[in-house]
């Protein structure tokens, strides 16, 4: 799966400090991250997947990003679920059968979940800002997602 980010200096998505930029999670600590998150850490996938975030460097990748911190998030890493949210609603696709307004309603299910887990205040700001543009067939999809988010896995991430 080829994802592109549409990011203005690379993870910006918590300006507002729920979590610390990608420069401070190092790739050179992603081995002692990978071993604790393939043992489902969940602050080990989260700061593994924040050291793939964002952008076209080398050492990034946007996939596996994606993957680790929905690993996290699926176990309740509210920031996590948060970026989850931030990525999904900055993504657009070049590939099908996904399409960018698949990624909004991915995004808000996503923010949703971190309001609903943890009251997390951006996400609470984002969903209402992407709520307020859904038709009422969107939202039975997104409805649909919500219902299944705890059973989907996170392999729709991975290339």
């Amino acid at each position: 799966m080829r994802i592109k980010f549409w990011m203005l200096g690379g993870c910006f998505a918590l300006l507002l400090g729920s979590a610390q930029a990608s420069e401070n999670y190092p790739v050179e600590l992603r081995g002692e991250w990978l071993a604790a998150a393939e043992q489902g850490d969940a602050e080990a996938q989260f700061k593994l997947g924040k050291s793939y975030c964002c952008g076209y460097a080398a050492g990034y990748d946007t996939s596996k990003a994606l993957y680790w911190m929905c690993k996290a998030g699926k176990q309740g890493h509210i920031d996590a679920i948060y970026e989850m949210g931030r990525q999904l609603e900055a993504v657009t696709a070049d590939y099908l059968p996904f399409t960018e307004q698949h990624f909004i309603l991915e995004a808000y299910v996503w923010y949703r979940q971190a309001v609903d887990l943890g009251g997390h205040p951006l996400a609470q700001l984002y969903s209402r800002k992407l709520e307020n543009s859904f038709s009422a067939a969107q939202m039975k999809i997104i409805e649909a997602r919500q219902s299944a988010w705890c059973e989907s896995g996170c392999d729709e991430y991975t290339d």
